[in-house]
């Protein structure tokens, strides 16, 4: 999925490059638009020379704006775990499908039809890694835990092989809530991630994420206090 993920960013930067170069050149006036892309109907309303140079220029400031938004999709792919960058990713996605359609009422070329086929399998590669984003990797080396009732908190600790001694760690962020009141069913809800350099900082980071009660280490349970010397010593 993540190869995917990363061939997704790939295509949007291309289309960024392109779109922001092709805009440049219509508002230059340099190129005409091509009338491929328009339907019958509208190209008849550009009877005049006037009419489709300044058309065109404005479908240039038009296309140099969406490759600046393909570029900030590519790159909300790119930092990916964040809902906030899915959500941008996704919603353009699904524009750049309507969009498409849009203009297939019009004359069908092969550009938009490959463009139509991309853009669809983006979104349904983007809605997958959506639902595997709350997946939690189980490498981790122990887990913090806090909270009481129907909301519980977790902090997932990593550690980050970098081929040095003094390697760091990341760690994932949790809010555990119950799927109804007294249900035995958990929904856990990713609500931060991010990367450590001192072994101090993880009792910092599980303190804030309310994840403080206990840890667990390998099936065995520990306060804070007692698995901090442990931790810290080894």
């Amino acid at each position: 999925m993540k190869v995917l993920l990363i061939l997704s960013g790939i295509f949007y930067s291309i289309l960024c490059v392109f779109s922001i170069v092709t805009g440049i050149i219509y508002m230059s006036g340099k190129r005409k638009l091509n009338p491929l892309e328009l339907s019958d109907n509208f190209v008849k309303k550009l009877d005049t020379e006037e009419k489709l140079n300044n058309f065109t220029r404005k479908m240039g400031l038009v296309t140099f704006i969406v490759g600046i938004v393909q570029g900030i999709t590519a790159y909300s792919i790119f930092v990916g775990n964040n809902i906030f960058f899915y959500c941008i990713s996704i919603g353009f996605t699904i524009f750049s499908i309507c969009s498409v359609l849009f203009k297939l009422k019009g004359k069908i070329n092969a550009f938009p039809i490959i463009k139509l086929v991309f853009y669809i399998l983006i979104l349904v590669v983007l809605i997958l890694s959506l639902n595997k984003r709350n997946e939690i990797p189980q490498d981790y080396l122990f887990v913090f835990n806090g909270g009481s009732g129907e909301v519980t908190y977790s902090t997932y600790i990593y550690k980050i092989d970098n081929g040095h001694s003094n390697y760091g760690f990341k760690y994932i962020n949790t809010t555990n809530t119950t799927k109804s009141y007294g249900s035995s069913k958990i929904v856990q809800k990713i609500t931060k991630t991010g990367t450590l350099m001192w072994t101090e900082e993880v009792f910092t980071v599980a303190k804030k994420n309310n994840a403080y009660s206990y840890v667990l280490v390998r099936g065995e349970k520990y306060t804070p206090e007692e698995f901090a010397p442990m931790f810290l010593m080894d």
